[in-house]
């Protein structure tokens, strides 16, 4: 494509191509604007084959059909693939199918399917961030529909409804290649608008949802009030990835820094948190230490999930079928666990409020009143630590996930905050007038 100067483009794949175009829409976020999937099974694991999701019983048995030898084995495989397959398949015409059609490299094809299924797991298939419209035959055999399902799961189906919201918002994903100290290579997944930002906002995500989750419903409200959201995903989570080991916040916030500058920005808002180790022993926490943290905050079981939501809502939804709880971790949690559960050990190991320095931006702090996981304490504690340049806004009602529950009233406080200097200057310039 870059050598035929074609930079942005649609990609559709059939069956084997539909791997193919998955891994390009992933690769590529900022070259593959949509994605056709017909009948292509990216979602299956080499444990399928045993199971019995298939018609072949292993590797071996899948490249002798793929990769056809004999007029039987082509016999086979069309009576696989079609569901009215021809009456009549002559053994000269399907030897000269095989001979002119397939007979090529049939070596390197086999050890492609080797490569392609061998230890494959759904948990190790990265998300692609382009609106995907899924093909496939109600009666196929070789990919049954169970991969169709697998694909378009709840949780998945919901995060490219959200994404569609970014698209629709005139966002458009981004993979910013930063050049790292340790040679390691560092990607960051950036969701911005293709046009230079005008007033630009930095929505960083929290360490539990998606940020499609978290801040699709506030993309509108800013747009509508003159700020263009920037919405990364942060190392270790989303799209973005290292090779580095570091994962601490000052690293992050190193990254988020040079992705901003990568695309332009040189100044826009954000945003700060502050807690204590000693905080845990003291009962501060529904938690005791760091491992517990990290269980709740980094779930591996629908029991996890329910936790983790009972804590963060004030009105959890009331029924949380587990079926739909795997489906949210395999689909939108289950990425670089053993990486978050060290940024954690990282992030609260020997934390001190002394340590911590003080910002000069004036800065508004949002909290949920019932918040269980960062209790109001820490919110007066921030106050406190920010002294005259911060303001406190307490939402009734809401939890940790106040960014969720009272999503409206979050965003409106944002957008009237960030208003207020364009508003003072506004009123500056009618009072010179007079």
């Amino acid at each position: 494509m870059d050598a035929i100067g074609v930079r942005r483009f649609d990609v559709v794949g059939v069956s084997y191509g539909g791997f193919v175009a998955y891994r390009m829409a992933a690769m590529y976020p900022e070259a593959v604007d949509r994605a056709v999937m017909v009948c292509a099974g990216v979602c299956l694991e080499e444990t399928d084959l045993a199971a019995g999701l298939f018609p072949v019983a292993g590797v071996a048995e899948a490249a002798e059909l793929l990769v056809p030898s004999r007029p039987a084995d082509v016999r086979r495989l069309v009576h696989l693939t079609f569901v009215r397959p021809p009456p009549i398949m002559p053994s000269c015409f399907l030897r000269d199918y095989i001979n002119v059609m397939g007979s090529d490299h049939n070596q390197e094809k086999t050890e492609l399917l080797h490569t392609l299924i061998n230890g494959r797991k759904l948990s190790d298939l990265p998300k692609i961030s382009q609106p995907t419209l899924i093909i496939w035959g109600e009666q196929d055999q070789v990919f049954p529909m169970e991969l169709a399902h697998r694909l378009e799961s709840f949780s998945l189906a919901r995060d490219r409804f959200l994404r569609r919201r970014f698209f629709s918002a005139g966002l458009r994903p981004f993979s910013i290649r930063l050049p790292s100290p340790a040679g390691a290579g560092t990607s960051v997944h950036v969701w911005a608008p293709r046009r230079p930002a005008r007033g630009p906002v930095l929505l960083l995500h929290g360490f539990g949802a998606s940020t499609t989750c978290q801040w699709a419903s506030y993309l509108r409200p800013l747009l509508a009030a003159g700020f263009d959201p920037i919405v990364p995903d942060f190392l270790f989570f989303g799209d973005s990835c290292t090779l580095a080991a570091d994962g601490s916040e000052v690293s992050q916030a190193t990254a988020v820094k040079a992705a901003m500058d990568a695309i332009g920005l040189s100044r826009f808002h954000w945003s700060a948190s502050a807690r204590r180790k000693t905080d845990f022993a003291a009962g501060l926490f529904p938690v005791a230490g760091v491992a517990e943290a990290a269980e709740l905050l980094v779930p591996s079981r629908p029991a996890d999930v329910r936790r983790l939501v009972h804590l963060t809502f004030v009105r959890p939804p009331p029924i949380m079928p587990s079926c739909f709880l795997r489906d949210y971790i395999n689909v939108m949690g289950s990425d670089h666990n053993q990486e978050k559960t060290e940024l954690l050990h990282t992030l609260i190991n020997g934390r001190k409020l002394s340590d911590l320095p003080k910002i000069s931006q004036p800065t508004l702090i949002i909290w949920g009143e019932q918040d269980q996981v960062f209790p109001m304490e820490l919110a007066h504690r921030l106050e406190r630590h920010l002294g005259e340049k911060s303001r406190l806004v307490v939402i009734k009602k809401a939890g940790h996930a106040v960014n969720l529950e009272k999503d409206k009233e979050v965003c409106k406080n944002i957008v009237e905050y960030l208003r207020e200097p364009i508003l003072s200057a506004l009123n500056g310039e009618k009072h010179s007038m007079h």
